[in-house]
């Protein structure tokens, strides 16, 4: 199973080089995949995380066969 990847921001730095097919488990969740691109635990309640266009709050969702994500750091200020 393959999953597209997108890191923006900080999270750049995470981003595989095979991120347009990004090979998972079967049946992984979101959880799997941060954990696979070692994204820091802290940061992962900052996470802003879109799978196919649509905001996702459950980190342990599961993914699909070529599942768009997309994440990004929560920001804020003023």
């Amino acid at each position: 199973m393959h999953v597209s990847v997108k890191l923006y921001s900080i999270l750049v730095k995470y981003m595989p080089e095979n991120a347009a097919s990004y090979p998972i488990p079967e049946g992984a969740s979101l959880s799997h995949l941060i954990r696979a691109l070692d994204i820091p635990e802290k940061i992962h309640k900052g996470l802003v995380v879109f799978v196919n266009g649509r905001i996702v709050k459950d980190l342990d969702t599961n993914l699909a066969d070529r599942d768009e994500v997309k994440m990004f750091i929560a920001i804020g200020g003023g």
